[in-house]
């Protein structure tokens, strides 16, 4: 018996909710990339930044529509994260 069942057919609420999640996660994780002030213990890498909040914005936005454009990007994510 599994410890915890996955949902590999999302409805559509739970699409836009992934969308949301991960657009704000990667979002506020490309800013702090981005903004850290602290280049001795961490190096501020304004590339890493941007693109995560570029990867952020773009699968988000598809996840908010939740069409079934969004299941790969969404199973994907559920995979890495089981």
């Amino acid at each position: 018996m599994p410890f915890v069942k996955l949902n590999w057919q999302p409805k559509k609420k739970e699409l836009r909710s992934f969308g949301g999640i991960f657009m704000g996660g990667f979002v506020l994780i490309g800013l702090v990339k981005y903004f850290w002030p602290f280049e001795r213990v961490f190096t501020q890498n304004k590339t890493v930044g941007l693109w995560a909040m570029g990867i952020g914005v773009v699968v988000g936005a598809i996840g908010l529509t939740g069409t079934k454009l969004a299941l790969p990007f969404y199973w994907l994510w559920l995979g890495i994260a089981w």
